[in-house]
C-alpha cells in the first residue's frame, strides 16, 4: 500500500485487510445523537416560540432576528458554512427572497410612513435569515428529524393550550382576555390569538401523519396519538383556517407520499379518534362555552381530560398495531385506486351540491355582524368576518398602485382612509392580496416566485431521491402549501411562529436536507486506485466559503442586525420612557425619549412620547412642537392629528386645532370617534 494510501484511511481502518475483502463501508450522515438532539431542539423552539404569543410583538420578533443573524455571522466567521452543499435552487431561491427584502426597504421612498416599510423589511429579514440558516446549516437527511422536531413541538403547544382550558387554574389572565373580555370563549392561550392558534395547530397534523407512517423506529406510529388533542384545541378556537390548513396539510400528504396507504390509514385512525374526542367536549358545556372560572367547568375539565388522554393513547397503539401487521409497503390495485379516486370526487361534489355554494358565498360577503355566536355555531357558518372587505379594500390599493404599491406596510393607513366598513385593521387578512396592494406586481410576484421554487426543489428531492427518504420532503411540502392557504385567509405573515415555521420548510426544501444522503462511504478497497477511495464512490463534501463571500455574509449579517436592533433599543427607550411618565418622573422619561428618538430619528413614536410627556408637564409649546415633528415622520396615521388637534385646543390655536381634526377625519373617516364630530 502506498503512503498516501495509509495516510488517507481513518485510524479505524488502518488495519490490514484480508485479500478479497469487500470495501470498508462507513455511515457518513452523522451519529445517531446527532439526529435526536437536532429534533429535540427543534421541538423546543418551536415551543418557545409559540409560548411567547407566537412572536408576534415587534420587540419579540426583532430581538429573534438579531439572534438569527448573529448566528449566521458567527458561522461564516469561524468558516461553519456550509454545512453540505447548497444546490443551485436554493440559491435562486434565496435570491428571490433577498430581493422580496429589498424591494420592500426600497418602498419606503414612496410609503406613506418610511417607518412602516422599515418595520416590515425587518420583518422579511428575519423570514430570510431563517431560510439561509436552512441552506447554510443543515445536511442532508436532516430534513426528516426536523420536520419530526416541528411536529412534536406543535403537538406540545396542543397539549399545552387544551390544557389552559381543561384546567382553569393552569393560566391566569392573559393580556387579550383584558383588551377583548368577550373573545374568552375561543382558545387563543399561549399564542393569543385563535385563528393563529388554529392554523398552527393545523399545520402539524401532516408533520405527525409523516412522524407515523415513516420507516424506522418501531415507536414512530405512536406520532398519531397527539391527532386527537390538536384536533380538540382546534375545535375550541373556533377556527375555519385552521380546519382548513389541517385538511390542506393532509391531502397534499397523501397526494404526495409514497407510503400513501398506510398514510390515508393514518389520517382516518386520527380523524375518527379526533370525532371521539370532541363529542366528549361537547357533552361538556362549562369546558366549551364556560363560566370558565366555575367549579364545574374545573369538574368537567378534568373527567374531559382523562377521557382525551385514553382516547389519544389507544389511538397510538392502535396504530403501532396496524403498522406491525401492514406490509412494508402495501400497494393498491390500480382498479380499486380509480375507484377510490372517483368514489372521493363523487363524494366531494355530492357535499358541495348539500352546501348550497351559491348561498354561502353570498353569506361570505355580507359585513360582519355584531352578535355573538357559540363556538361551534361559527365553525360551521359561511360568515366571512369582512374578509371580503378587507380584500375588495387590498385589491382597489393594487388597482391604484399596481407597479409599485402604495409602500410596505400601508395597507392599515389605506384602509382607514377607504375601508367600506368602520373596522380598526392593520392587514388585510390575505397576505398575497395585501403584498399586491402594498408592493405592487413585483412585489407579488418575487413572494409567489419564492414559494414556488421552494416547491420545485421539494418536488426534485421527491423524484430523485431515494425511496426511504421521500417522507420528508411531501410532509415540508404540505405545511408550505398548507401555510399558502391558510396565509391566504388571515394574517398568517405576521404571526411569526407560523411564518417562520413554512419559511423553514422552504428551506429545508430547496437546501440540501432533503436531497440525497450519503449513506455510505466506501474507503480504501484492495483493487482501489492509487489515491484511496474508489471512484464514485466518496460522498461531496461540502465547500467552504472563501475569503470574499463570507466577507460579503459577514456585512449582510450585521447590516441586517443594525436596521432591526437599531428600533428595538428605540422602542425598549420608549418604554422606559413611558414607565416613567407614570412615575411622575418627567425629565427621565424626557431623557429617555430623547435617547430612542437618537437611535431610531426615522420613526414618529419617541416624537409622539415627547409630545405626550411636554402635554403632562404643561409645557403646551413644547408639546407642539413635538407632535408637529410625529407628524413629519407619518402623517398618515390619523391618531397623530387627533392628538395635535387635542394639544392645539389646549392651547388656544382654535384653527389649526380644527384643521388638524379634519385632517384626522379624512385618514379615518368610518371611525366611531368621528361620528358626532363635524
Amino acid at each position: 500500500m502506498s503512503a498516501a494510501n495509509s495516510a488517507a484511511r481513518p485510524a479505524s481502518a488502518s488495519a490490514p485487510e484480508p485479500a478479497g475483502a469487500l470495501p470498508t463501508t462507513r455511515r457518513s450522515s452523522g451519529p445517531a445523537w446527532r439526529a435526536g438532539w437536532l429534533a429535540i431542539a427543534v421541538t423546543a423552539a418551536t415551543f418557545l416560540l409559540a409560548f411567547k404569543g407566537g412572536f408576534y410583538q415587534p420587540q419579540d420578533r426583532e430581538a429573534l432576528t438579531v439572534v438569527v443573524w448573529w448566528a449566521i455571522a458567527l458561522g461564516a466567521i469561524l468558516g461553519l458554512w456550509p454545512r453540505a452543499p447548497v444546490p443551485r435552487g436554493a440559491l435562486v431561491a434565496g435570491g428571490l427572497l433577498a430581493a422580496f427584502a429589498v424591494w420592500t426597504g426600497l418602498s419606503a421612498l414612496w410609503a406613506p410612513a418610511p417607518e412602516t416599510a422599515l418595520a416590515e423589511l425587518g420583518r422579511v429579514l428575519l423570514y430570510l435569515g431563517i431560510f439561509l440558516l436552512a441552506l447554510l446549516a443543515t445536511r442532508p437527511g436532516d430534513g426528516g428529524r426536523i420536520a419530526d422536531g416541528l411536529g412534536l413541538g406543535i403537538a406540545a403547544v396542543a397539549a399545552l393550550a387544551l390544557a389552559s382550558r381543561l384546567f382553569p387554574d393552569l393560566v391566569g389572565t392573559t393580556e387579550l382576555d383584558r383588551l377583548l373580555p368577550g373573545a374568552t370563549d375561543r382558545l387563543t392561550y399561549p399564542v393569543d390569538y385563535w385563528n393563529g392558534l388554529g392554523i398552527l395547530l393545523g399545520l402539524g397534523f401532516a408533520l405527525l401523519l409523516r412522524t407515523a407512517a415513516t420507516e424506522g423506529a418501531r415507536w414512530r406510529p405512536l406520532a398519531i396519538a397527539p391527532v386527537p388533542v390538536l384536533s380538540c384545541a382546534i375545535y375550541l378556537t373556533s377556527s375555519r383556517g385552521g380546519v382548513l390548513v389541517a385538511a390542506t396539510g393532509m391531502v397534499v400528504l397523501v397526494a404526495l407520499t409514497d407510503r400513501r396507504v398506510l398514510t390515508a390509514v393514518a389520517a382516518g385512525l386520527g380523524l375518527g379518534a379526533s370525532a371521539l374526542a370532541i363529542v366528549v367536549l361537547r357533552a361538556r358545556d362549562a369546558v366549551v362555552s364556560g363560566p370558565f372560572e366555575s367549579d364545574l367547568a374545573s369538574s368537567q375539565g378534568r373527567g374531559a381530560a382523562l377521557l382525551i388522554v385514553l382516547i389519544s393513547l389507544l389511538t397510538g397503539a392502535l396504530m403501532l398495531f396496524v403498522a406491525a401487521l401492514a406490509p412494508v409497503r402495501p400497494r393498491m390495485a390500480p382498479a380499486l385506486r380509480g375507484a377510490g379516486v372517483a368514489a372521493a370526487v363523487v363524494a366531494g361534489l355530492a357535499a358541495l351540491a348539500l352546501l348550497h355554494p351559491g348561498q354561502r358565498f353570498e353569506e361570505f360577503r355580507k359585513p360582519p355582524g355584531s352578535g355573538d355566536v357559540s363556538i361551534e355555531a361559527h365553525l360551521f357558518s359561511a360568515g366571512g368576518s369582512g374578509r371580503w372587505q378587507f380584500w375588495d379594500s387590498a385589491l382597489d390599493q393594487f388597482a391604484a398602485h399596481p407597479l409599485a404599491g402604495g409602500g410596505a406596510g400601508s395597507y392599515e393607513s389605506w384602509w382607514a382612509a377607504n375601508g367600506s366598513i368602520p373596522y380598526f385593521l392593520r392587514d388585510a387578512h390575505s397576505v398575497w392580496l395585501e403584498t399586491a396592494g402594498e408592493l405592487g406586481v413585483l412585489g407579488i410576484a418575487l413572494l409567489v416566485a419564492f414559494v414556488a421554487s421552494a416547491l420545485v426543489g421539494g418536488a426534485l428531492a421527491l423524484q430523485r431521491g431515494p425511496r426511504e427518504e421521500r417522507a420528508a420532503p411531501a410532509a415540508l411540502m404540505a405545511v408550505l402549501i398548507a401555510f399558502c392557504a391558510g396565509a391566504a385567509v388571515d394574517w398568517m405573515w405576521e404571526m411569526t411562529v407560523v411564518a417562520a415555521i413554512a419559511v423553514l420548510c422552504a428551506g429545508l426544501l430547496a437546501g440540501p436536507a432533503v436531497r440525497r444522503r450519503p449513506a455510505e462511504v466506501t474507503l480504501d478497497a484492495p483493487d482501489a486506485p492509487e489515491g484511496g477511495r474508489s471512484a464514485g464512490a466518496t460522498a461531496p463534501r461540502p465547500r467552504r466559503l472563501a475569503f470574499a463571500p463570507r466577507v460579503v455574509l459577514v456585512e449582510v449579517a450585521l447590516t441586517a442586525v443594525a436596521l432591526v436592533a437599531l428600533p428595538l433599543l428605540s422602542e425598549r427607550g420608549l418604554d422606559q420612557s413611558r414607565a416613567d411618565a407614570e412615575r411622575g418622573d418627567l425629565a427621565a422619561a424626557t431623557e429617555a425619549a430623547l435617547d430612542a428618538r437618537a437611535l431610531a430619528p426615522w420613526t414618529s413614536g419617541p416624537p409622539q412620547q415627547l409630545a405626550l410627556v411636554h402635554e403632562s408637564a404643561g409645557d403646551l409649546g413644547g408639546a407642539s412642537v413635538w407632535v408637529d415633528r410625529a407628524i413629519e415622520e407619518n402623517d398618515a396615521d390619523w391618531r397623530l392629528w387627533l392628538l395635535a388637534a387635542r394639544i392645539q385646543t389646549s392651547s388656544g390655536e382654535a384653527e389649526r386645532a380644527r384643521e388638524s381634526l379634519r385632517r384626522a377625519k379624512a385618514l379615518n373617516p368610518k371611525s366611531k370617534i368621528f361620528a358626532t364630530r363635524p
